[in-house]
């Protein structure tokens, strides 16, 4: 069964003010692609657009005029969740301190999460898209068994990388779960995940 991806990688970094806590929101914008299947709602938002206002600033914006967003250093996953429910008829569910093996229950179960990670766990790799070391909202589509390295593998959106620069990974990356989930778990597992889609 081939899983629904997002047609294409949203960026946090999109020149808007506060994109770089715009994480979770362009996170957010990814997990909208997957539930429409790609396909616009058309509920007057701006859907799959590279120029300002792109989702994640759109989401950013809805989430200031809805939340006293000035209390926290970038967007509550609640705040999200009620933004893209609002703007794209997406509801998203969402789970906090729960196992890894719970999580990848979603992703087996043909839907699309986003998580917290801790990015340091991801410094030194080739995966990484910025040199940024705290808290950060990563989108995992699915995974795979690769067997010429022998490990399971997801397909991770990651907002920032969008190849700003040679050394930044451009779109989408098959990344090791080891990795994945070892930085999931130092941020205490918190998942928002799409309904079924396949």
């Amino acid at each position: 069964m081939a899983e629904v991806r997002p047609a294409a990688l949203q960026k946090q970094l999109d020149g808007s003010p506060k994109a770089s806590e715009n994480c979770a929101a362009a996170s957010a914008a990814m997990s909208s692609l997957r539930a429409r299947k790609n396909v616009n709602p058309k509920m007057g938002f701006p859907w799959l657009t590279n120029s300002l206002p792109t989702m994640s600033s759109a989401i950013r914006k809805w989430c200031d005029q809805h939340f006293t967003t000035s209390v926290a250093f970038g967007l509550y996953q609640r705040w999200v969740n009620a933004a893209v429910k609002a703007m794209y008829g997406v509801t998203l569910g969402y789970a906090f301190s729960i196992s890894r093996l719970t999580a990848r229950a979603y992703l087996k179960d043909h839907r699309g999460i986003s998580i917290t990670v801790i990015y340091s766990y991801f410094q030194g790799t080739k995966y990484a898209g910025s040199v940024f070391f705290g808290r950060h909202r990563i989108y995992l589509n699915e995974e795979r068994w690769n067997a010429t390295k022998q490990r399971v593998e997801t397909l991770v959106y990651d907002p920032l990388c969008d190849g700003r620069h040679p050394w930044v990974p451009k779109g989408p990356q098959w990344i090791p779960n080891s990795l994945i989930w070892k930085a999931a778990e130092a941020a205490t597992i918190e998942v928002s995940f799409t309904a079924r889609t396949a």
